[in-house]
C-alpha cells in the first residue's frame, strides 16, 4: 500500500505505509498517534522562509560598522 506524505518543502512524496508503521511501532505508538506526533513536530518549527521573514522584521538598519566594532571591543574588554 502506498500513501502520500507532505514533505517540509510542501510537496507530496509517495512512501510505503510500512515505513510509518515500523516507525510507529518502534516508538510504541499507534500509526495515528505517530502521524500526529510527526505533524505536530513539523509544524512546531518555523520554516526557513518564516525564520527569514522574522529576521527581516527585527533587523535594525541603523547599526553601523563602527557600532559593531565597538561592541566587539567592549566584549573583548569584558573578558
Amino acid at each position: 500500500m502506498l500513501s502520500c506524505l507532505l514533505s517540509p518543502s510542501g510537496t507530496y512524496q509517495k512512501t510505503s505505509s510500512g515505513t510509518m508503521e515500523i516507525r510507529a511501532a518502534a516508538s510504541g505508538q499507534s500509526l495515528q498517534a505517530y502521524a500526529r506526533t510527526v505533524l505536530a513536530r513539523d509544524v512546531a518549527e518555523p520554516t526557513l522562509a518564516d525564520a527569514a521573514a522574522a529576521a527581516r522584521r527585527t533587523a535594525r538598519s541603523d547599526v553601523t560598522a563602527s557600532d559593531v566594532l565597538a561592541a566587539v571591543d567592549d566584549g573583548r574588554a569584558g573578558r
